[in-house]
């Protein structure tokens, strides 16, 4: 091993050495792509010194991590897979996490998410100097990010269309790295830019009884029949219907969603009047879980409340409840 081979293994140690010991109380976005370039910096030197000291060099001028890995591969161990594959998706995974944490902070970005190249979001970026062809590469590279059950940030790999080892070079990694940093300093300053958001986002739906009790049942009107056992479970028929819940007079129960349906009512020899043409509507309520039930919607008043979310005072402050509009339902 040449002097210059050994150098390199001690500035990649003393890189790794300087990252280990940096830290801070509160980790920001900067101080994450900070380490992620160091780790990517001192991999380089390292498997550059090794590929220099067993002449496993890539035959050409400029040379990246992968280039050596694989050079290295090809001549020492061609029938071993690469481990170095893993610290590589390692870093892609810090990378999309680190641009996580990005959106997660800023407001100016809200509703963006790691991993999905939207349009829209390149063009919000625009207004604060990103590239947005740099931006929407940036999202096809990097692997989708989202929140677990413990509400701990998770990336993961949808390897159809991207994800695969097919878009790991060292290439793609300089690249994202380059594209993160140069957003994480583009957006430092950005204000919140007020954005539209759905009703359902914002709002329960709150069901009340008004005056009298109101029977939630198993079935529509229309979904019995007496021969539903010869039909079959998934005809969607049933022998009869039957009560599975009841919304006690002057009391509501809350839901996060419910359904519209539209049901006709059977036709009898008779020549249907007008009123038979029409469909009644009803709505699809959750129960309980895996529980649905119906209830015709003239039987109900339907209103919007309010959700408990805490972003929802802070940033938008104190709302009432609505009446739920149903001409469009």
């Amino acid at each position: 091993m040449t002097k210059p081979d050994i150098d390199r293994l001690l500035f990649a140690k003393r890189l790794l050495n300087d990252a280990g010991a940096s830290s801070a109380p509160e980790p920001d976005a900067y101080f994450v792509a900070k380490q992620v370039i160091t780790s990517h910096d001192a991999a380089e030197m390292a498997i550059a010194a090794i590929a220099s000291a067993k002449r496993a060099v890539p035959g050409k001028n400029k040379a990246y991590l992968l280039d050596y890995l694989l050079e290295v591969q090809r001549q020492l161990h061609p029938n071993r897979a690469i481990e170095g594959y893993s610290f590589f998706v390692a870093l892609n995974d810090a990378i999309a996490l680190a641009l996580h944490h990005l959106f997660e902070e800023n407001r100016a970005l809200s509703g963006f998410t790691v991993g999905h190249s939207k349009t829209e979001d390149a063009l919000k970026l625009t207004g604060f100097g990103v590239h947005a062809n740099d931006f929407l590469s940036l999202q096809e590279l990097v692997p989708r990010v989202a929140s677990n059950k413990h509400a701990e940030s998770v990336a993961n790999w949808i390897q159809t269309p991207y994800g695969h080892p097919g878009n790991w070079t060292d290439r793609t990694l300089d690249f994202c790295i380059k594209t993160v940093v140069d957003i994480a300093i583009k957006i430092q300053d950005a204000a919140w830019i007020p954005g539209a958001v759905d009703l359902h986002t914002v709002y329960n739906y709150k069901i009340t009884a008004p005056g009298c009790d109101v029977e939630v049942w198993d079935a529509r009107p229309d979904q019995v029949d007496p021969n539903a056992l010869q039909l079959g479970y998934w005809s969607g028929k049933v022998e009869k219907r039957e009560v599975v819940f009841t919304i006690k007079a002057n009391t509501s129960i809350i839901c996060d969603s419910f359904k519209v349906e539209n049901v006709f009512r059977p036709r009898s020899g008779r020549r249907p009047s007008l009123r038979d043409m029409l469909p009644t509507k009803y709505i699809r309520l959750p129960i309980a879980v895996d529980l649905f039930g119906w209830v015709e919607l003239n039987e109900v008043v339907v209103s919007c409340v309010p959700r408990e979310d805490a972003w929802i005072k802070e940033y938008i402050g104190d709302l009432e409840e609505i009446p739920w509009d149903a001409r469009f339902a």
